[in-house]
């Protein structure tokens, strides 16, 4: 279920984002429109380039450059009124650390794939804790620019916190980059996560953007194989639930999938986060799902002969 926030746009907000990859980025360029922004980088040549330079955000043939700050470090990040997390979840083992030595008032969302970070996020002491899934087709142009190259929407539900605390969320006022609150962050963390499991595995095993797995109709009797096995983990998804995701390839039919993108350029993929949560939860709840065990155990496969996993 979905609801409005009553909130209405208010003073600017000291707003925080951790990752300077193609999501970070993209956040950073649209709060930052309306908001005081940092993104903290893991690099201090990108956090300087951001701050000389600003964020350059390019939409279909539109340019803009919004003044955002940078940081190198973490030392001040005490000091923002709202965190984004905004990392691939395999990184967020080595941020918890920081993250459990803030201040318990300030707000935390995480945007990662998959649902590994579901009994990570159980631990921490925050007050307020939001999780969020995106649509937008996004591509980082180098340390400071951000190709937007899809209009999506930015799903946001409460982990904990109690349902009001949505309220507090800082709004955009920006038809590009529009902000849908949910009611159910498990039903929110669920969409996201099966249509993950079909689109970016079988894109990357493929070799092929989005829309090819629709297209070609090899590619598209595996991809129904897949959803269908994947939907055993989840029975209260209703078949229909393909249409969305087939809507998705035709809306990203030219775009890279995000896991393709990673193996293409040597980093370490999301498949354990995203198809490796299901083949687990198949597992233990011995549900036979022989497709996204093969899916699963290829893309591992390719990593360990790219050299990005060790055997």
């Amino acid at each position: 279920m979905k609801y409005k926030c009553n909130k209405k746009l208010g003073e600017p907000v000291n707003i925080g984002i951790i990752g300077g990859g193609a999501v970070g980025l993209l956040f950073a360029a649209y709060y930052g429109e309306q908001h005081n922004v940092v993104v903290y980088c893991k690099r201090k040549e990108q956090a300087q380039k951001i701050t000389t330079e600003g964020i350059k955000l390019k939409y279909e043939d539109n340019y803009l450059v919004v003044p955002v700050s940078g940081k190198g470090t973490m030392e001040d990040l005490k000091l923002q009124e709202l965190i984004i997390i905004a990392v691939k979840q395999h990184q967020l083992e080595s941020l918890l650390p920081l993250l459990r030595t803030l201040p318990r008032h300030i707000p935390l969302l995480f945007i990662q794939n998959g649902m590994g970070h579901v009994s990570i996020l159980q631990s921490m002491l925050q007050k307020s804790i939001f999780v969020g899934t995106i649509e937008h087709g996004a591509v980082r142009m180098g340390d400071r620019a951000v190709s937007h190259n899809g209009i999506g929407k930015t799903n946001i539900a409460v982990f904990k916190g109690g349902s009001t605390v949505i309220n507090t969320f800082p709004l955009l006022e920006n038809p590009l980059f529009p902000v849908v609150f949910n009611h159910d962050y498990l039903e929110m963390l669920e969409a996201k996560l099966i249509a993950n499991a079909v689109i970016n595995p079988l894109t990357t095993l493929f070799r092929v953007k989005n829309g090819e797995l629709i297209t070609n109709p090899s590619y598209y009797e595996i991809f129904k194989q897949l959803y269908h096995e994947i939907l055993k983990c989840f029975p209260k998804w209703d078949n229909h639930y393909i249409d969305d995701i087939i809507k998705i390839c035709v809306n990203t039919s030219k775009n890279t999938s995000s896991m393709l993108k990673d193996m293409t350029e040597g980093r370490k993929t999301e498949i354990e986060a995203i198809l490796g949560y299901i083949v687990d939860k198949g597992k233990k709840e011995s549900v036979d799902i022989p497709v996204a065990r093969f899916v699963y155990r290829a893309i591992i496969g390719m990593e360990i002969e790219r050299g990005i996993r060790a055997k």
